[in-house]
């Protein structure tokens, strides 16, 4: 009878940096403040026992040995995922390098590191060894770099998922070509942009079943360059999504490589044309996402042949049929087994037939063509669609959901709906509504999951919404999911006044938008009851008085809007229990205190922080440069004295090109993808001002870093470690009393759009670095004490007087 091999099981050998059996010693963690192992509070390890109290290692959670030898054979340390998936109840993501004692571990077939974080890392180079690897999944991971070619060593390997690594990347996929076993393959969001062979190490695989290469940049096969094709292969599963440059012809060819297709997912590429009638000849396809290509004309009568298809998606293409032709085309065995259909934003035309015969059908998108006739159900995106209904008129139908966005149905409000007691969605924004909220509306309120009214000119009070078991109605009427028992309500863009009292009497909110209003008197104090919500935005209303204590037991916030309003007082410190928060805008206030220091300390998530146009006071804590998420700070027009931190290199997410990497966390976190009717427009916007201006940043604020702590009582010189923030768009230091000189590596800082460092105490030449800044688009100087020539480079030479003006030993053009 074997033991455990001390390979297997000794620190010595598998854990080198580490004495104790309870620290995870795969991974070294680099931290400047620790030399600490990762923490497992939460219990992540705590089955791998401390000291004396140590298991053998084939009792760990995470590992399983072989039942004769006990060698470990899998290791599973998967960390948490977005879909609540993970291993050894991992709560918090692993962090650091992994050691290279890992590899001895030769009896592995079984390896799951994904979702955890390796800090950009390179990829494991000598994973070639793992001669008895049949599953590798390091999906998540944040490696970065070349996919060494000795993965083609892994010759027994049947699955393999590297996903969501953004910074890896391969140059040819020669490696793949030699897993002649693999069944499963999964390289989304890994750079394949060079990888020119990448279809012909496809058609090597005999015995692969999915292929997942979403937004891995692949280039389109010519024709000539198609690889031969072999039927036999049962590949049932491909997304090849987010690729923008396949083509029909590269399509066509899958058609053809498997019989056996079941799910396809070719949306967002350039695949033209009409669509080919040859589906019908795969009645084995349950799912066919071919939305946002330039197809044209309708739908083929052979996908009426398709028996199994639940899912269609041709929205965003060119159609150009008949609604009516395309839904008869679609009708046949399919119709009894259709779920989802989105032709959304195609040029179809006609009235809307007969739906009654899809009785499978739950989801219906047509927004977005040129319909035409008197229809209910989703028709959002269709501006030129009005409902002229009868104020008397009564439908003869109950509906679950309705979309009626960017219709018109106004002046009126829709008495209609009164009758409507199994509603359970309802988006009426933008459709022209002027009228007073009616009385009745609380009770119609009562029972909604998600209500967007915005964007009309909708007034009076707010209706009282008496309490409502939710979650047991929609359970009981429909079959949506546990995260839509939830309520999501927007009625923001409107003229609704008097105080907030409606909210207390319901806790299960999640979204809650009441931006741009006439909401006034205190907030009621009743958030604490609010377990679930995640943003609120009460921005541009009238409410007075203090933030309510009660906000720092709404643990789940992501996103906190206050801006504009007549708030007093100071930051409530609950506010920090709120780790999750993404967002905290409470610009335009009459708010108070010294700056928290626990900002930085509590809110490692934060990506936007204003504060702008208060009465804030003190030093900015060197505590926010462990802000490395954020992309937006603006703490102008305050009373913040003190010196500029030295320590801004910490805020990394400026380091960076901007992009959308860290603002992709505000955005998708209320709603599910797919649900057709929950799309909240101005959550993720952001306030600041830009070149002089006031703007309201909708939907990419991703693309913007900027700092702005313009207007304040700032000291001292501008710290040269702030050229390291070379990702900066905006930087504006202006209106404070600030000394020195300007950093002569400003140059550095290629993103720079905007820079503002007038009215200063700022002395010296200007660099002559400036002039490397091409992008420069805003450039203010003034009102400083610089001397010397103003640099003769065509580009400086684009800045009128006023960008040196009060600057009296300047000379040179302009």
């Amino acid at each position: 009878m074997h033991g455990p091999s001390s390979k297997a099981c000794t620190g010595s050998v598998l854990f080198p940096s580490f004495n104790s059996l309870g620290d995870l010693r795969f991974f070294h963690v680099l931290r400047p403040s620790s030399n600490v192992a990762l923490n497992y509070e939460f219990g992540r390890l705590s089955s791998w026992g401390i000291g004396k109290d140590q298991r053998e290692c084939c009792q760990w959670s995470g590992i399983h040995c072989h039942n004769r030898t006990n060698h470990i054979t899998k290791l599973n340390l998967r960390g948490p995922s977005e879909i609540g998936i993970g291993s050894v109840h991992a709560i918090a993501p692993l962090e650091g390098k992994i050691s290279s004692s890992l590899f001895e571990l030769k009896d592995l077939t079984y390896l799951d590191l994904s979702c955890n974080d390796f800090g950009n890392s390179g990829f494991l180079e000598s994973i070639g060894s793992f001669n008895n690897l049949r599953y590798l999944n390091l999906s998540r991971v944040h490696f970065s770099g070349p996919i060494p070619g000795n993965v083609g060593n892994l010759s027994k390997l049947i699955s393999l998922d590297l996903k969501w690594n953004t910074g890896l990347y391969s140059e040819n996929l020669d490696w793949v070509s030699h897993l002649r076993l693999l069944e499963y393959l999964d390289l989304s969001w890994v750079d394949l942009r060079r990888a020119l062979n990448w279809l012909q190490a496809i058609s090597r695989l005999a015995f692969i079943q999915e292929l997942h290469f979403a937004r891995s940049g692949l280039h389109d096969i010519l024709t000539s360059s198609l690889p031969s094709i072999n039927t036999s292969t049962p590949l049932a599963i491909i997304d090849f999504s987010q690729n923008f440059d396949i083509s029909s012809s590269t399509f066509y060819w899958f058609l053809n490589f498997s019989s056996s297709l079941t799910f396809i997912d070719l949306s967002l590429n350039n695949i033209s044309g009409l669509v080919p009638d040859a589906f019908g000849d795969h009645k084995s396809i349950a799912h066919l996402n071919l939305a946002f290509n330039s197809l044209e004309g309708g739908i083929p009568k052979s996908f009426g042949n398709m028996s199994r298809l639940t899912f269609l998606d041709l929205g965003d293409n060119s159609l150009d049929a008949q609604l009516s032709e395309v839904m008869k085309n679609l009708s046949g065995p399919l119709e009894k087994k259709l779920r989802y259909l989105d032709l959304s934003r195609n040029m179809l035309s006609g009235s809307i037939p007969d739906f009654s015969s899809f009785s499978f059908l739950n989801r219906l998108a047509l927004g977005g063509n040129v319909l035409n006739g008197s229809i209910i159900f989703d028709l959002s995106a269709n501006p030129m669609l009005t409902l002229n209904l009868s104020i008397h008129w009564v439908p003869p139908f109950q509906l679950i959901a309705m979309s009626l966005s960017q219709c018109k149905i106004g002046p009126y409000f829709p008495n209609w709906l009164q009758v409507q007691t199994q509603l359970v969605f309802l988006d009426i924004s933008f459709t022209q509504i002027v009228d007073t909220i009616p009385s009745w509306f609380g009770n119609l309120a009562s029972k909604l999951s998600y209500l967007n009214a915005s964007s009309n000119q909708l007034h009076g009070l707010f209706p009282h919404i008496p309490t409502f078991d939710l979650k047991l109605d929609i359970k009981i009427k429909s079959p949506f999911n546990q995260n839509m028992l939830l309520r999501k309500f927007d009625l923001s863009g409107n003229q609704i006044r008097g105080p907030l009292t409606f909210l207390c009497d319901n806790t299960d909110w999640r979204l809650l938008d009441l931006s741009n209003n006439l909401f006034s008197n205190q907030l009621p104090d009743c958030f604490a009851n609010f377990s679930d919500l995640q943003h609120l935005n009460l921005a541009n209303n009238r409410f007075i008085g203090e933030v309510p204590f009660s906000f720092g037991s709404s643990c789940g916030l992501s996103l906190l809007h206050l801006r504009n309003n007549n708030f007093f007082g100071g930051i409530p410190v609950s506010l920090r229990n709120c780790t999750k928060l993404v967002m905290i805008d409470m610009g335009e206030n009459k708010l108070t205190g010294k700056l928290p220091d626990w900002i930085g300390y509590n809110f490692s998530r934060l990506v936007v922080l204003s504060l702008r146009s208060n009465e804030f006071y003190g030093p900015i804590s060197s505590s926010m440069c462990k802000l490395e998420n954020m992309q937006i700070l603006d703490l102008s027009s305050n009373k913040i004295s003190g010196a500029i931190p030295k320590c801004v290199r910490g805020l990394s997410a400026m380091i960076e090109t901007p992009g959308y990497s860290q603002f992709n966390q505000l955005r998708g976190l209320a709603i599910p993808n797919g649900n057709f009717l929950a799309q909240f427009s101005v959550l993720d916007g952001a306030y600041f001002m830009w070149k002089g201006l006031e703007v309201n940043y909708v939907n990419n604020v991703g693309l913007v870093n900027l700092i702005d702590i313009s207007n304040n009582e700032l000291l001292g010189y501008i710290p040269s470690e702030i050229v390291e923030l070379v990702g900066l768009i905006g930087l504006n230091l202006s209106r404070n009393n600030l000394i020195g000189s300007i950093p002569q590596d400003i140059g550095k800082m290629k993103s720079l759009n905007f820079l503002d460092v007038s009215r200063n105490k700022l002395w010296g030449e200007i660099p002559t670095s400036l002039s490397e800044l091409s992008r420069l688009g805003v450039l203010n100087l003034s009102y400083n004490n610089l001397w010397g020539e103003i640099p003769q480079s065509s580009h400086m030479l684009t800045f009128d007087e006023f960008s040196y003006t009060g600057n009296t030993g300047l000379c040179g053009r302009p």
